[in-house]
């Protein structure tokens, strides 16, 4: 559902979005578009970044086609699996994708 091939489809909603501090590191994902959350979840902080984690609010998010060679990056620049977690998260229109979760 989530991994196409090789690819993975990766949902971003903090420093990672573009126009965001972070977003550079995002360098070489295909941007697939806007899409909110499922009404699941709630932004929390993490080491003052914003960290997801269970609620009942949707979520403001980009959703990107990322190679497995970038996601390691991506995984060793969020501090996963220690500081944040990668797991399925739900998007609005009943799609699946990856995201970085409060570990």
């Amino acid at each position: 559902a989530a991994a196409v091939g090789a690819e993975v489809i990766l949902w971003v909603y903090g420093s990672l979005r573009r126009g965001a501090a972070n977003h550079a590191e995002l360098a070489g994902a295909r941007f697939l578009g806007s899409a909110p959350s499922a009404p699941r979840y709630r932004l929390g902080q993490l080491a003052g970044y914003p960290a997801l984690g269970p609620g009942d609010q949707a979520i403001d998010g980009e959703i990107y086609d990322v190679g497995p060679e970038l996601l390691a990056r991506l995984d060793h620049f969020e501090g996963c699996p220690t500081l944040y977690r990668r797991d399925v998260v739900v998007l609005a229109d009943g799609s699946e994708a990856l995201a970085y979760f409060a570990a």
